[in-house]
């Protein structure tokens, strides 16, 4: 739990913290800072819904995003009853590409709740992302997530790919 804690504050402070900084590079390289988005599997959840900070937007080719979701993540059992589990999946990945097509990097988390096998997985992240140049426009994003947790539980789901699609603005 105090894992948990900690990243949430790293992450939200460092939202903070650069969403307040008027430098010279956010009016020359305006891009819209915020997605909403659906993820279909990935990020150790069968799907859920994100909200996603563009920071560090120092130029057309180079940003990066910190973000934080709601999930579930099924538990599978063949004989015994199923059940949903809460997740709440979060990452920071650094972005590299020109105008709208990037190479994503980066590192994740996702904290299962209410899971007696386990209540937390950290992963690598890597994949192809579509950031729109304008507002009110379609994200798109495709990935992989490779864990470097011990996962010692075979009950929920850990699928190693996702895909986002939402709406930036």
């Amino acid at each position: 739990m105090k894992k948990i804690i900690f990243t949430t504050i790293i992450i939200f402070s460092t939202i903070i913290l650069f969403a307040q900084y008027k430098g010279h590079f956010n009016y020359a390289y305006s891009r819209p800072v915020n997605n909403i988005n659906l993820s279909i599997l990935g990020d150790a959840s069968l799907f859920s819904v994100n909200y996603e900070r563009l920071f560090l937007n120092i130029s057309n080719s180079f940003f990066c995003t910190a973000g934080v979701g709601l999930g579930a993540n099924p538990k599978f059992s063949l004989f015994g009853p199923a059940y949903l589990f809460l997740s709440i999946p979060h990452h920071i990945t650094a972005n590299l590409g020109n105008k709208k097509h990037f190479f994503e990097f980066g590192v994740g988390g996702t904290y299962i709740n209410k899971n007696p096998d386990l209540d937390y997985i950290n992963y690598l992240i890597a994949g192809f992302r579509v950031q729109p140049l304008e507002s009110n426009d379609f994200y798109f994003r495709i990935y992989g997530c490779t864990s470097i947790s011990d996962i010692k539980s075979g009950n929920i789901s850990i699928i190693p790919f996702g895909l986002s699609f939402g709406i930036s603005f």
